[in-house]
């Protein structure tokens, strides 16, 4: 279930962390705000991109990992084919890669996403959230 907030849709229930945003009729902007992992991370929010075609989407980076990212896109792509894209390894782009089964990413980069993420520079964090990491592997 989801609410209508301006040009904004607000995902509700295990969807709440996200917010999706409707800027064409095939473009969407899924938003994920990251300073909620560490205060010193500023530069919210991370935006996720889908990009719908007839019969294929792209999806455009994966997010922080926390949580359940598949189904807002399976929502918004319907029966379309998905691929799905990193634009680079930083752990906010691509710890929602588990999701998902074939993701790319360039070539210089498959070495960083290939071996297991280590999120232990987030152990000083005083947000309750960073403990789901403690659940993952990634």
């Amino acid at each position: 279930m989801a609410r209508k907030f301006h040009n904004s849709l607000i995902m509700s229930d295990n969807k709440q962390h996200f917010e999706v945003s409707k800027h064409k009729d095939y473009l969407y902007v899924i938003k994920e705000n990251i300073s909620v992992v560490h205060p010193a991370y500023r530069n919210d929010p991370l935006n996720m991109y889908l990009l719908l075609g007839t019969h294929t989407a792209l999806l455009l980076d994966t997010g922080c990992g926390l949580y359940p990212l598949k189904p807002v896109v399976d929502e918004l792509i319907g029966e379309r084919n998905l691929f799905v894209f990193n634009t680079h390894a930083h752990w906010d782009h691509v710890l929602g890669n588990e999701e998902f089964g074939e993701v790319y990413i360039h070539t210089n980069e498959v070495k960083f996403i290939s071996i297991p993420y280590n999120m232990s520079y987030l152990k000083d964090s005083q947000c309750e959230i960073v403990k789901k990491y403690e659940e993952k592997t990634f």
